[in-house]
């Protein structure tokens, strides 16, 4: 797949209501971006394979139960806890191939391969650590995907210790089903924070982009494709974002230091002119 094909596709895709946009295909649009090696539907192959696999049951809980024992028993799928910083676990058919990931990648595939056998899976935004979830026969059935196992309220509560150090009180709504569109935002977040920790600054501003095609109007968004710009010595542009920034959150934390850095782009488009 072309990148500009891939990219064409990402937007087909995300145009649709959020509920109905495909998570994993998208994702793997996401990968096949900047890699043309990666075919997407040798990918979605894989997860009918594996929804293939899973036994059909008459009761819901025993189907998340068999999908879980499919994915993290047999299929072994687990999280990268030694190489956490990798691109490749962001991108879902290195995913699929490596067996490893992260929490949301692991959680996409658990939510997608749900679907495919009718389950009602979904993402859940838990600070610091996605999760997944599904609807039992009584209730709601909580995943870590990154650690191959069901969580109760009480894992929960020890899990926003352990990532949050108490800033965080526990509440039940940390717990809703969270949109495909913030799935999606996480995932790039996720994405452009390893590449420009990498100074893979080429990479990180298709991030932003893609970013900006999910939430058009971010400001922070706006602020980090400004400040890459600034990185690729694109000061026009650069300056163009940052002035949104500032006029848009002017009162961010951040405002006093973007507003110097609003003036060395300034100059520097100067001297360009």
């Amino acid at each position: 797949m072309t990148p500009s094909a891939a990219r064409d596709r990402f937007c087909e895709l995300i145009e649709q209501p959020d509920a109905e946009i495909p998570l994993a295909e998208t994702c793997l649009v996401i990968a096949a971006e900047g890699r043309p090696q990666v075919d997407p539907e040798r990918s979605l192959e894989e997860l009918d394979r594996l929804a293939q696999a899973v036994e059909r049951s008459s009761g819901r809980s025993d189907q998340i139960q068999q999908l879980n024992q499919l994915l993290f028993e047999h299929e072994g799928f687990t999280g990268n806890r030694n190489h956490y910083d990798d691109p490749r676990n962001s991108f879902l058919d290195s995913v699929l191939e490596r067996r490893t990931g992260l929490p949301i990648t692991l959680a996409i595939i658990f939510i997608d391969v749900g679907r495919r056998l009718s389950l009602e899976t979904a993402g859940i935004g838990f600070p610091g650590h996605f999760l997944a979830k599904a609807m039992g026969d009584r209730e709601e059935i909580i995943v870590d995907a990154f650690n191959g196992c069901v969580m109760n309220e009480a894992a929960c509560r020890e899990r926003l210790r352990e990532v949050a150090g108490g800033r965080i009180e526990f509440d039940a709504s940390l717990l809703r089903s969270t949109s495909h569109t913030a799935i999606l935002t996480r995932v790039l977040s996720n994405l452009k924070r390893v590449q420009i920790n990498a100074s893979d600054f080429s990479e990180a501003l298709t991030c932003c982009e893609r970013l900006l095609l999910l939430s058009p109007n971010d400001p922070f968004e706006r602020r980090d494709r400004g400040l890459i710009y600034r990185q690729l010595e694109c000061f026009g542009p650069a300056l163009e974002d940052i002035d949104f920034f500032l006029a848009h959150s002017s009162n961010d934390a951040t405002s006093n230091a973007v507003r110097a850095v609003r003036d060395d782009l300034a100059r520097r488009n100067q001297q360009i002119h």
